[in-house]
């Protein structure tokens, strides 16, 4: 497990580190998908600014978009927010963000982890002050 998972009351912060696969990627999501607190969630935080290696095929990529959809159905917002200087990373979160381009699920990428809190407690704090 290249991973460690946090939460902050329902929505989870999950930290990459060293090689990552699709077996990793699909292990963090049955974690979060499993908890009751999904139901509730805002946001997640992807951090890779520890990662060495990311292997996900294109292929492996339209699987983990195709169950992120799925989850669309018990969860219909939620900002995933990814943390990460590495071109071909990013480049491989944005072809994420476009299998979810057709739910309301925002994605956004960010260079540092302070930048990629704040845009998601932002839609926190503007649920709270509606709420």
């Amino acid at each position: 497990m290249s991973f460690n998972l946090n939460w902050i009351e329902d929505d989870v912060v999950i930290i990459f580190e060293d090689d990552v696969d699709f077996e990793d990627i699909t292990q963090a999501n049955e974690i979060i998908y499993g908890s009751q607190k999904f139901d509730n969630m805002e946001y997640q935080i992807l951090d890779f600014q520890n990662v060495t290696k990311v292997n996900i095929s294109k292929d492996e990529l339209e699987v983990i978009g195709t169950l992120e959809k799925s989850a669309t159905v018990w969860n219909d917002e939620v900002r995933i927010a990814c943390v990460t200087k590495e071109d071909y990373i990013r480049e491989i979160f944005r072809e994420y963000a476009k299998t979810m381009k057709d739910t309301h699920w925002e994605c956004e990428l960010f260079d540092s982890f302070s930048d990629a809190e704040k845009w998601c407690k932002k839609f926190v704090d503007a649920t709270l002050a509606v709420k």
